[in-house]
């Protein structure tokens, strides 16, 4: 069983739990993925790239509240990261969440907008397509994502 092929010490560096919450996601263990990307995160609660990775993880299974957490965390150690900060808008959108939306539409928009060229920051470009977003911010979310 893949159970027993995920198990690991407990002991093993956080992005141990990545990989194999990235395996577990590919054979549809949602639970045991998401499990995982949270030790991670609980191992190194500094490392923005497994955040990250928890929280798209939450996003795309619509655990929207469970996600929130997490990206906020993921501001507090790189504040205006516009993945974050679409990806928290996106899920206030979807809880009917409306405070501070203006804002992280702003700040969202004011990112993409800076420069076409800066692919260091992506952002899923349908959930811009949500947002009061310029064309120009709409096209470089694009850009980036590609």
């Amino acid at each position: 069983s893949h159970t027993r092929a995920f198990a690991l010490r407990r002991d093993a560096p956080a992005w141990i739990g990545v990989t194999r919450g990235i395996a577990q996601d590919r054979v549809h263990d949602m639970a045991g993925a998401e499990a995982s990307f949270l030790e991670a995160a609980h191992l190194a609660p500094d490392d923005l790239q497994i955040h990250g990775n928890l929280a798209t993880h939450q996003m795309g299974l619509a655990h929207h509240a469970e996600a929130e957490p997490t990206l906020l965390r993921m501001l507090e150690l790189d504040p205006g990261n516009p993945y974050a900060l679409s990806m928290l808008a996106h899920a206030r959108q979807q809880r009917c969440e409306w405070e501070g939306l203006e804002a992280l539409f702003g700040a969202i928009t004011t990112r993409l907008e800076a420069s076409d060229d800066d692919r260091s920051y992506i952002v899923n470009p349908y959930w811009i397509l949500g947002l009061p977003a310029s064309p120009r911010a709409q096209l470089n979310a694009a850009k980036r994502w590609a």
